[in-house]
């Protein structure tokens, strides 16, 4: 068999299929195998050196492959694809094209396999974390919406209560710096994350708080606008993003 083939192409269609991650094997126009790419090997569970040599038609009549693209090819020269469930479990597109000698006459079939259970389970974690993406989309919606709404954000229905959010709404729409004052608890910085989400900022960039009395003197301006790399002895090797930055677009409150 191999007579019909000079060294030199063997040689060379050798490298040619071990340089491809498909698997890939090349038979004669009479369906007997030549040679096969180490991915073959691994895709199939099929020792190629057993292999070569050997008719198709022994390989699937003793189990070795349930169905033979490549003798489909043989029979009427035409390129055809079919997926094939082998005995080592896995799912593979098989691709086989005959190939033709300068004289017209059929040479090889060529036949390539790409494992499908590998995809497979690529899809499936695709769509797994497209599931959580969404997840997470409506548990964000459900937080925008419950801070936007006065009615499950805030208990309370005194005067001076409803006249304080009625303020809140109308400062929303500004980019005014407000100074929000009371008592320590009374919720500050729930009204001022209430007024992000009444703002157009909602959707332009985050709120973002700073607790101005943990910070330390020394770190202040590194903390509100940040620093390059290398800017100081163990500062960051790749740097920091300061809270004004990071605010950036939408609303930083600084807690007292």
């Amino acid at each position: 068999m191999h007579a019909r083939f000079s060294q030199k192409t063997l040689s060379i269609a050798r490298a040619l299929i071990e340089s491809v991650h498909d698997g890939m094997y090349i038979a004669d126009h009479e369906g007997y195998y030549i040679m096969a790419n180490e991915a073959f090997e691994r895709i199939t569970g099929i020792n190629r050196q057993e292999m070569v040599g050997r008719h198709t038609q022994y390989m699937i009549d003793n189990n070795w492959v349930p169905r033979a693209v490549n003798l489909e090819v043989i029979k009427d020269f035409q390129t055809r694809s079919r997926i094939v469930q082998y005995p080592s479990g896995r799912q593979l597109l098989v691709t086989a094209a005959m190939l033709w000698r300068d004289n017209g006459i059929p040479a090889a079939v060529v036949s390539t396999l790409r494992d499908l259970t590998e995809l497979n389970l690529t899809n499936e974690e695709l769509k797994n974390s497209q599931v959580m993406i969404e997840r997470f989309k409506k548990r964000i919606e459900y937080l925008e919406e419950t801070l936007g709404s006065t009615n499950k954000f805030f208990i309370g229905q005194s005067t001076d209560f409803r006249r304080t959010l009625s303020l809140a709404k109308k400062v929303a729409g500004s980019d005014a710096t407000i100074m929000i004052t009371g008592p320590s608890g009374v919720g500050k910085d729930v009204l001022a994350q209430f007024i992000h989400y009444q703002s157009r900022r909602k959707n332009s960039g985050s709120f973002v708080k700073v607790d101005c009395a943990a910070l330390p003197a020394n770190l202040l301006e590194s903390e509100l606008f940040g620093y390059d790399k290398g800017a100081f002895t163990d500062a960051r090797t790749q740097g920091k993003q300061g809270m004004f930055e990071l605010a950036n677009g939408g609303t930083l409150f600084l807690d007292e």
